[in-house]
């Protein structure tokens, strides 16, 4: 495709369909924290209405993604690139049914939502790998060809995702993380590690 490497495709499609999941949902999570769960703060002398609390779990998750990404890099280095991807595109899958099914508790929701930082550690080993594969001084080009498919693949997500929730929210974050594990499990059987980042 469009001179990408052979090896590469089943990245892409991994990452494709794990991205499609969480385009499915993805909007829909502050929906389901502040009017499915209705979950707000209460602690350390504070109150918190869910609508402020879930800008709070978008703090927390930003937190654990940032703090995380040095010594994932560093275990990348120790046990290659595809068991981090892996790592961070099960975090994307299992997420949105983690959410939908949890308890209406505020420190369970803070759990969740740190666990959530996780799928942004493993980024910079998922760009080695993007660019891993292609020939000398192509790296730019394979990079823009891969986002570009995968982004337009990706484009009717909400729309999907849109019409399952107006259905019902369990059945559309259910879908969601189906579709996202059969990214993982599809990148865990044909993913390839590329030994100069083993």
């Amino acid at each position: 495709l469009l001179g990408m490497p052979e090896t590469l495709r089943p990245l892409l499609v991994a990452d494709t369909l794990v991205r499609f999941a969480n385009g499915m949902v993805y909007v829909f999570f502050v929906i389901v924290v502040v009017e499915f769960l209705s979950v707000g703060f209460q602690g350390f002398g504070l109150t918190l209405r869910p609508d402020a609390y879930f800008g709070v779990l978008l703090g927390v998750e930003m937190v654990v993604a940032l703090v995380s990404m040095v010594p994932v890099a560093r275990a990348a280095e120790r046990v290659g690139l595809k068991p981090v991807v892996a790592l961070g595109f099960a975090v994307y899958a299992v997420f949105p049914a983690l959410l939908i099914v949890a308890p209406a508790n505020q420190w369970v929701l803070a759990l969740l939502f740190a666990f959530s930082g996780l799928r942004f550690a493993g980024l910079p080993a998922h760009k080695a790998l993007i660019v891993g594969p292609a020939e000398r001084d192509a790296g730019g080009r394979v990079t823009g060809t891969y986002y570009l498919v995968r982004n337009t693949v990706v484009i009717p997500s909400a729309v999907v995702g849109g019409v399952l929730y107006a259905m019902d929210p369990v059945v559309a974050f259910g879908v969601a993380s189906a579709i996202g594990v059969l990214g993982v499990a599809y990148f865990v059987a044909f993913g390839r590690e590329f030994e100069a980042y083993a």
